[in-house]
């Protein structure tokens, strides 16, 4: 994209997976799987992104973290991933600041996507029922959330993590 266009002006983090089970029962490979591409993944990327946004001084990083940072049971390696993204979030918001550059981080709620299908109709239809809502979330309204932080709509928000999880937080 650097060699194409010349700048970088907006980095999204989104990549995630699970790799559930009760901690004493979790695998090291369960373990480092997940922080692997949960957390290591989002620092590999601001690492060769932030030294160019730097010097073209702007730039938007959205990071999508997950409400699951609150914990969920079998979800240590998960729910740890998800609240160190957003510590390095303000973190990286404060030191780039003054380089025009922002930084914010996004805590989704469930969302209609194949990955919380996986989890079976019983367990999807059972979340569903206990959300204030009743539904999950569109990727789509993640998106448009997505697309705000990246906009110059929001260019006095940096540092900050929105919980998008339609209520479910209040829980």
């Amino acid at each position: 994209i650097f060699e194409r266009f010349g700048v970088v002006d907006i980095l999204i983090n989104n990549a995630g997976i699970t790799r559930d089970a009760i901690f004493h029962k979790m695998t090291d490979e369960e373990w480092h799987t997940v922080i692997n591409i949960n957390l290591n993944g989002v620092y590999n990327l601001c690492k060769f992104v932030v030294p160019m946004m730097r010097d073209q001084e702007s730039g938007a990083i959205v990071n999508i973290s997950s409400t699951s940072l609150m914990g969920n049971p079998g979800q240590a390696n998960y729910s740890a991933t998800k609240a160190a993204m957003q510590g390095f979030t303000r973190t990286m918001a404060k030191e780039l600041g003054r380089k025009n550059v922002r930084m914010n981080c996004i805590a989704p709620g469930y969302i209609d996507t194949e990955m919380m299908r996986a989890v079976g109709e019983e367990k999807f239809n059972a979340a569903v029922a206990r959300h204030p809502m009743q539904r999950m979330a569109d990727p789509d309204e993640i998106a448009a959330v997505t697309a705000f932080l990246c906009t110059e709509e929001s260019s006095w928000v940096s540092g900050e993590t929105i919980c998008a999880s339609g209520g479910a937080i209040c829980m």
